[in-house]
This record gives structure tokens, C-alpha cells and sequence, in this order.
């Protein structure tokens, strides 16, 4: 139900913590991002839309200033209130106020060419490839330590070139591959994972995890090719919005059903034990 509602993010705030070995069993727990994504979606316009009313040559300062407020509030609460921070869009907003700021940057021109857009995409690349191997769960998250593979994100999407080093790398077909399935390998990698964990009373192995790993990759094919693809160009606005109507209410009602009835359940074993 709080998936559909686009609050997946409120309701594990309050049920679980995301670095608990309990969480690593949700099939839904990646659900929060997407849940963070879709209310930036809906409150950016309006902001967005304020911004340029009342103050259209500074909004550039506006979101940079929103971007670094938010920042702050994440790199305070993370080591007192980590849970809200890690799953509130507030503490969350500042990562996506950086594409929206480097999609500005780009507004009518070309990316940026030469020897220093040339470093910036390597310096870009270097902080993705180094916050994999420093960045964990012993680190307040999101705080400063967050800013690297933001900001390396970043600089990537703002001077990589196909004729650098690093627009070279992502441009090989492999990597060009898998950023056309990551989408899919992301929505399909948490329920095997999880899975796998609930069916084993022993932590899985790396063979188990590198098994599943490769599994997302045909699955997620299968969603690009049979739904994503789809979606995208066989189908018009209208039915798009009437099918997911839908889908949220079916799923509403499914799993508020379930709720109940497990509620039920548990009620009935109470008094039957009492």
C-alpha cells in the first residue's frame, strides 16, 4: 500500500532500519528511493514554478542554496536521527537538486569541451569508482560522505565525451548495456536477494549472491524488452495513466487486505492462546 502511494519511504521510516540484518529480508525495501524520487517529482514543479515567478535570475542561487540546506539537515540528523534521514526527501533533495542544477548547465548549448572537461570527467569517474570501495554502512548516511559519488555522478554527466577517457569507458557496449537494464536490475535485485535470505537459515554465499546477480540480467531484459520498452512507445498518455490507476488501486486493496487479515489472525491467536 505504501509503495503504490508513493510512500514506501514513510513507512519503512517507521518499521525498519535500512542497515538492520531484518531489512535485508524486505523485497520491497528499495522501494524508498523511488518513493523519494516520485515526491521530488511532484514538489519540484511547484518549487521550481515559484522560483520562476518571483525571482527568475536567481533561481539558479535558489536551488543551490535549497541543494546546500538540505545537505546540512542530512549531515546533522545522520548521526543522531539516522533513519530520518536516510528515508525523509528533505535530507534527500539536495542529490536530485544536482541534476536538476547540472540539466540547467546544459540548457541550450553544448557540453563542455578541452583538457578540462577532460579532468573533470576523469575526477567524475574516480570518485564513483572510490565511493564503492569507502563508502558503508559505518558511515553516516547521507552526510558529506555522500558527496563524492554525487558529485562524481555529476561531473560525468556534465563534461564526459565519447572522445575522453571516461565517455570512452561508459560508451563500450557492455557498460551501454548495462545502463539500459539498470533500472530493471535495480527493481529486480532486492526480491532475490531477500529471498534467498529468508529461505536459508544460514547467510547466503558470495556464489549464492554472484548467481543472483547474474539472474538480474536476463529478468531485467525481459522487463526492458516487455515492459519498459512498451510503455514507452506503444502506448498513449491517456492509457498509460488509466492502466497504472489501475494497478495503484489493485494494489491498494490487495495489500490492505492482507493487512487486515493478518491483523485478524493475529487477534484470533491472542484469544485463542488466552
Amino acid at each position: 500500500v505504501a509503495t503504490a502511494l508513493f510512500a514506501a519511504n514513510f513507512y519503512f521510516w517507521r518499521s525498519i532500519d535500512y542497515f538492520s540484518p531484518s531489512a535485508e529480508e524486505n523485497p520491497l525495501l528499495h522501494m524508498w528511493s523511488l518513493a523519494v524520487e516520485e515526491q521530488f517529482y511532484i514538489v519540484f514543479p511547484i518549487f521550481l514554478a515559484l522560483a520562476w515567478r518571483y525571482g527568475r535570475r536567481s533561481i539558479g542561487a535558489v536551488m543551490a542554496l535549497t541543494a546546500i540546506a538540505s545537505l546540512g539537515l542530512a549531515h546533522y540528523y545522520a548521526p543522531i536521527h539516522a533513519e530520518a534521514a536516510f528515508y525523509f526527501p528533505v535530507t534527500r533533495a539536495w542529490e536530485l537538486l544536482a541534476g536538476a542544477m547540472i540539466a540547467m548547465t546544459l540548457r541550450g548549448g553544448e557540453p563542455a569541451k578541452g583538457a578540462l572537461a577532460t579532468a573533470m570527467s576523469l575526477l567524475g569517474l574516480a570518485l564513483v569508482l572510490v565511493s564503492i570501495v569507502i563508502v558503508d554502512e559505518s558511515l553516516p548516511y547521507p552526510s558529506l560522505w555522500t558527496v563524492p559519488p554525487v558529485l562524481g555522478t555529476a561531473l560525468l554527466i556534465r563534461y564526459a565525451r565519447p572522445d575522453d577517457p571516461a565517455g570512452w569507458l561508459l560508451a563500450l557496449a557492455p557498460m551501454v548495456f548495462i545502463g539500459q537494464l539498470s533500472y530493471s536490475i535495480y527493481l529486480w535485485h532486492q526480491p532475490l536477494f531477500a529471498f534467498a535470505r529468508i529461505s536459508s537459515f544460514e547467510p547466503p554465499s558470495l556464489t549464492t549472491f554472484l548467481l543472483l546477480s547474474a539472474l538480474t540480467v536476463p529478468l531485467s531484459w525481459l522487463s526492458w524488452r516487455f515492459v519498459e520498452q512498451p510503455f514507452r512507445k506503444g502506448y498513449s498518455r491517456g492509457t498509460i495513466f488509466s492502466l497504472s490507476g489501475v494497478a495503484i488501486g489493485a494494489m491498494i486493496v490487495v495489500g490492505a487486505g492482507i493487512g487486515t487479515s493478518e491483523r485478524a489472525a493475529y487477534a484470533i491467536s491472542r484469544l485463542t492462546e488466552e
